[in-house]
C-alpha cells in the first residue's frame, strides 16, 4: 500500500475509532452515572425542580462555574472580615446559583443573615424579618434542591432551637411570639393538629390548610404526626416542636451522613419541651405565659436514656444533666399537684443515682422544699420571705385562670418552704428566740401575695384580678380593708402634716378663754 494511500485511509480509520470509543463510552456512562449518585458524588438529581435561572445558569456556565465560585469566595472572605454583611448577602446568593449542591454556601448564606445582619438593627421587627429570612433560605430553597443532605436540616433545627427557641438575643421574646402568633393562625381552633384532615384533607378549608402547609412551610403532615406520637404531645406554636420536626426529616432524608447532631438536637428540644413546652393562655386577659410540659416527661427520659446508649464516651455528661432532668421533674410534678406521679419519678432517681441530693434519704417533701431553697438560693429571712410569697402569687394567678390542679401545688409547696424555714431556724425554743427574725404567719404572707397582685406595679389584667375574686372568697374584703386603711393612714398623714389651724383674729376686748374670763 502506497503512502498515499495509508494516508487516505488514516483520517477515517481515526474518525471510525473515535466513534467506536464515544458508543463505549457511552454505554459505560449510564453505570457511571449510577455509581455516582449511589456514592454521594453527584448531586444531579435533585436540580430537576430548580428555578429557571437556578437551571440556566449551572448549564450555560458549565465547567466554568468552579473557577467564578473560587473568585466570588475569596471575595466574600474579605468582605466578612471587614464586616459588610449587607454585601456579603448578594454576593452569596450569586455563589449559591453557582453551587447550588454545595451546602456550605447555603449555610452560610443563612447564617448571615439570621445571626450577622439581624443584630445590626434595634428594632426587633426588623430582627426578625432577617431571622425569618435565613430559615426560609434553608428551609424553601437549600433543602428544596439538596433533600438528601442532613447538614441543611440540623442548621435549620439549630435556628429552631437556639436563635428562636433559646434566649441568646435581646429580641428573642419577640420571636417566639411572632412565630407562635404565626402557626397559632395557621391551626386556628385545631390544637392539636388534626394530622388525618391534614394528610387526607376532605373539605375546602382542610385542603387549603393541607396546600399551606406543604407549599409554605414545606412540611408533611405524616412527619409531623409521627413527631407528636413519638415525642408528644407536642405544641406546635413553640420553635422546639419544628426543631424536632426538622431534625427527624433531616434523619430520614439522610443516605450515609452521619446523624448523631440530629439526634442531638431532637434530645435537646425534648429538654427545652418539658421545662417550657406548654403555652398557658388567658383568654379573658389576652396573656400568654409558658409553662413546663409534664405530659412528655417520660418520653424525654427515654431520649435521655437512647443518647446515653448512642453517645457512652458522653455517658459521664449525659448522666449529670439527666439527673438534673429528674429532680426538675419531680419538682414540676409536684407543683402540678401529681403527687402520685412525682412519687414514681423521685423512686426513680433514687434508684438510678446514689446521691440523688446531700443530706441522705428524705421523703420527696422535704427533697422538694430542699431542692426549690437551693436551687433559688434561699439562705436568709427575707430570701424565704420572698420566695413564699412569690409561689403563692403564682398558685393564686392559676387559680384565676382554672388551672387548681398548680394553685394546690404552688400552695402546699409554699407552705412547706414557710414550714422548713422555722424547722430550721427554730429547732429549739422559739419563744427565746429574737422576734425580729421570725417570719409573719403564713395567713399574713397569703394577704401580702394577694394585695401585692392587686397593686399596679404587678401588672395584672383587671379580668385576672376579677377572677380571682370571684374564685377565692375573701379576697375582695382584704382588698378593701387594706383600701380603708390606706385611706385613713393618708387622712392622718394630711392631719399632721398642715398642723392646728389658727383661730380669726378677736373683735377688740374679746377674749379667747372658753368661760369668757378675763
Amino acid at each position: 500500500m502506497t503512502l498515499e494511500k495509508r494516508e487516505k485511509l488514516y483520517k477515517p480509520a481515526l474518525a471510525l475509532l473515535a466513534v467506536v470509543m464515544l458508543l463505549v463510552s457511552s454505554g459505560m456512562q449510564g453505570k457511571l452515572n449510577e455509581v455516582r449518585l449511589e456514592k454521594q458524588l453527584s448531586r444531579r438529581d435533585p436540580l430537576e425542580n430548580a428555578p429557571p435561572a437556578l437551571a440556566f445558569t449551572t448549564v450555560a456556565l458549565g465547567g466554568f462555574r468552579g473557577i467564578i465560585s473560587n473568585i466570588l469566595w475569596m471575595r466574600a472572605t474579605k468582605l466578612q472580615m471587614e464586616d459588610k454583611y449587607f454585601e456579603l448577602i448578594q454576593l452569596a446568593d450569586w455563589i449559591t446559583k453557582l453551587q447550588p449542591t454545595y451546602v456550605d454556601v447555603w449555610k452560610f448564606q443563612a447564617w448571615n443573615m439570621a445571626y450577622n445582619v439581624s443584630i445590626k438593627f434595634p428594632s426587633e421587627d426588623a430582627r426578625w424579618h432577617w431571622v425569618k429570612s435565613g430559615v426560609e433560605i434553608l428551609r424553601d430553597e437549600a433543602i428544596q434542591i439538596n433533600p438528601h443532605r442532613p447538614g441543611l436540616y440540623e442548621e435549620l433545627s439549630r435556628y429552631f432551637l437556639h436563635k428562636i427557641g433559646g434566649n441568646s438575643d435581646d429580641a428573642h421574646m419577640y420571636f417566639k411570639v411572632q412565630w407562635g402568633g404565626e402557626w397559632h393562625h395557621f391551626l386556628g381552633e385545631g390544637r392539636p393538629p388534626d394530622y388525618d384532615a391534614l394528610i387526607n384533607p376532605t373539605t375546602d378549608e382542610e385542603k387549603e390548610r393541607a396546600r399551606r402547609l406543604r407549599e409554605v412551610y414545606k412540611m408533611d403532615p405524616e412527619i409531623m404526626k409521627e413527631v407528636d406520637e413519638k415525642y408528644g404531645p407536642l405544641e406546635w406554636r413553640l420553635p422546639e416542636t419544628h426543631a424536632i420536626y426538622w431534625a427527624t426529616a433531616g434523619i430520614k432524608e439522610a443516605r450515609y451522613d452521619n446523624v448523631i447532631n440530629l439526634r442531638r438536637h431532637i434530645f435537646q428540644s425534648m429538654l427545652m419541651a418539658v421545662r417550657r413546652g406548654r403555652m398557658i393562655e388567658n383568654k379573658a386577659a389576652r396573656t400568654l405565659k409558658f409553662g413546663p410540659n409534664i405530659h412528655i416527661i417520660a418520653k424525654a427520659n427515654q431520649a435521655y436514656e437512647d443518647m446515653m446508649a448512642a453517645e457512652p464516651e458522653a455517658k459521664f455528661a449525659l448522666e449529670q444533666g439527666h439527673r438534673t432532668f429528674l429532680m426538675r421533674a419531680v419538682r414540676d410534678l409536684y407543683l402540678h399537684n401529681q403527687k402520685e406521679e412525682a412519687l414514681e419519678w423521685f423512686k426513680y432517681g433514687k434508684q438510678y443515682y446514689a446521691d440523688w441530693l446531700p443530706g441522705g434519704d428524705q421523703d420527696i417533701e422535704a427533697f422538694i422544699v430542699e431542692y426549690i431553697t437551693e436551687d433559688l438560693g434561699a439562705n436568709s429571712q427575707d430570701d424565704f420571705k420572698s420566695l413564699i410569697i412569690s409561689y403563692l402569687i403564682q398558685a393564686f394567678y392559676y387559680l384565676a385562670i382554672g388551672d387548681e390542679d398548680q394553685f394546690l401545688g404552688f400552695q402546699g409547696v409554699a407552705k412547706k418552704i414557710w414550714q422548713k424555714y422555722y424547722e430550721t431556724n427554730y429547732q429549739f425554743d422559739i419563744e427565746r428566740l429574737e422576734e425580729k427574725l421570725k417570719l409573719p404567719p403564713f395567713e399574713e404572707l397569703r394577704k401580702e401575695a394577694i394585695l401585692y397582685m392587686f397593686t399596679p406595679e404587678a401588672g395584672y389584667h383587671p379580668q385576672v384580678l376579677e377572677q380571682l375574686e370571684f374564685k377565692m372568697p375573701g379576697v375582695k374584703e382584704i382588698v378593701e380593708e387594706r383600701k380603708a386603711l390606706e385611706a385613713a393612714r393618708q387622712a392622718n398623714d394630711e392631719v399632721n402634716q398642715v398642723g392646728p389651724q389658727p383661730s380669726a383674729n378677736p373683735a377688740p376686748g374679746a377674749t379667747n378663754n372658753k368661760n369668757g374670763d378675763n
